[in-house]
C-alpha cells in the first residue's frame, strides 16, 4: 500500500461534493461568488512577501490555515497570506481556474468529478481523515423504525450532494448490510436547513458531519437519534480523506516553488495548530462563525500530510460502482506529484 506523503516537515497526523457542470459554469462566469478577485499567483517586492490568496471552506478542518496566520507563521514562508471562504465546491473550482486564489478546497469524489468532466485540477494538499466513531451521523426521528442503514431502502435521504461523499458511503454501507442502495431518494440541501428537513417530516433521514451535526443535535435533542457513521464499516472509510485543498494544473505548471511551500508550511500548520488549542478555539470560532462552546463538543478529523493512493482509488471505483462516475482518473491525474524540478 502506497502513502504519498508530502517532501519538509512531517507533523503529527467537508463534504465532499460532487460538481456539476452546469453549476461550475455559472460560477465561472459570475467571477467565482463570493471569493474575492486576487492574484492567487502574483509576485511583489513590498516587504519582500509574496501576496498569496487562498480560500478554505467554513469547517473547522481548515483551522491550521488561520493559526499559522494569527502566529506570523505564512511570513517565513515568504507570504503575505489573505484567506477568504469558498462555500461550494463550484465556486472554489471557479476560483482556482480565474486565478482568484491559489488554491481552494474541496474532497477528492468532487476533484475526481470534475476531472472527469474536463476540468484541469489537482489535490495539492490532504486536510483530515475521516473519523471512524461520531463526526458523521445519520439521524432518523427518535420514533423511527430505521435501526440500520439498511432499513433506509426505499426511504428518503437529505444530505449536502446527490452522488457526493456522503451518498457514497451510506450507499455502500446499506450494499454491506444487504440492501439495495438505489432505491433510496436522495434529497441535497444545504447544512443548516437538514435538520429542518427531518423534524418536518419531509425526509426519514439525514447524513450531515459536524459541526453542523452537533448543532443540529443540540437543536432537536431527544426527537432524534443517531444510526451511526457508515464510514465506519465501508472498507474504504478508514483512510479516507474528507478535505483537501486544489489548485489548477496551469497553477501548478507555472508556479510549483510556492506549492511546495503549501505542503512544507501544512505540515508546520498542524504542529503549531495541536500545540496551541487556545489560539485554535479563538480563530476557528472568528473565521467559521461557531459557538467556541460548541467547538469543545464535537468529534475532530484527524489532520494529514498523506493521502493513500490504493484507498483513494478504492473509494473511486466505488463511483463507478454506484454510476456516480463514468469513468474515474488515474491517482496521477488526482493528486500533484512534485518532481522537484
Amino acid at each position: 500500500m502506497k502513502n504519498h506523503m508530502f517532501r519538509g516537515r512531517r507533523a503529527a497526523l467537508v463534504a465532499g461534493a460532487a460538481i456539476s457542470a452546469l453549476a461550475l459554469l455559472s460560477a465561472c462566469s459570475s467571477g467565482g461568488g463570493n471569493v474575492t478577485p486576487t492574484d492567487g499567483g502574483s509576485t511583489d517586492g513590498g516587504g519582500g512577501l509574496q501576496p498569496v490568496a487562498i480560500c478554505t471552506g467554513p469547517q473547522p478542518d481548515y483551522a491550521p490555515f488561520y493559526v499559522a496566520k494569527e502566529m506570523g507563521m505564512w511570513e517565513k514562508y515568504g507570504m503575505d497570506l489573505t484567506i477568504s471562504i469558498c462555500p461550494t465546491s463550484p465556486i472554489a473550482i471557479a476560483a482556482i481556474l480565474n486565478n482568484e486564489v491559489a488554491m481552494s478546497n474541496n474532497s477528492v469524489t468532487g476533484v475526481s468529478t470534475a476531472i472527469g468532466q474536463g476540468i484541469p485540477a489537482k489535490v495539492v494538499l490532504p486536510i483530515t481523515l475521516q473519523p471512524q466513531e461520531g463526526n458523521t451521523y445519520v439521524f432518523v426521528p427518535v420514533d423511527s423504525d430505521i435501526q440500520t442503514f439498511a432499513d433506509l431502502a426505499g426511504k428518503t435521504l437529505g444530505t449536502i450532494t446527490v452522488q457526493g461523499l456522503f451518498h457514497l458511503g451510506l450507499a455502500d454501507a446499506m450494499t454491506i448490510q444487504g440492501a439495495d442502495p438505489t432505491t433510496m431518494k436522495v434529497v441535497g440541501s444545504a447544512p443548516t436547513d437538514l435538520g429542518a428537513l427531518l423534524d418536518s417530516g419531509k425526509v426519514d433521514a439525514i447524513m450531515i458531519q459536524d459541526a453542523t451535526a452537533t448543532q443540529i443535535k443540540q437543536q432537536l435533542g431527544d426527537k432524534i437519534r443517531d444510526i451511526g457513521n457508515p464510514f465506519a464499516i465501508v472498507p474504504w472509510g478508514k483512510k479516507l480523506v474528507i478535505g483537501a485543498m486544489t489548485a489548477s494544473d496551469r497553477q501548478l505548471n507555472d508556479n510549483p516553488e510556492l506549492y511546495r511551500k503549501f505542503r512544507e508550511g501544512w505540515a508546520e500548520a498542524i504542529q503549531l495548530t495541536e500545540d496551541n488549542p487556545d489560539i485554535m478555539y479563538k480563530v476557528i470560532a472568528e473565521y467559521s462563525g461557531l459557538d467556541p462552546a460548541l467547538l469543545k463538543a464535537i468529534t475532530w478529523g484527524k489532520w494529514t500530510t498523506e493521502l493513500d493512493e490504493a484507498n483513494t482509488m478504492e473509494m473511486l471505483n466505488t463511483m463507478l460502482k454506484y454510476g456516480f462516475v463514468k469513468a474515474i482518473p488515474e491517482f496521477s491525474q488526482i493528486y500533484w506529484e512534485d518532481n522537484g524540478s
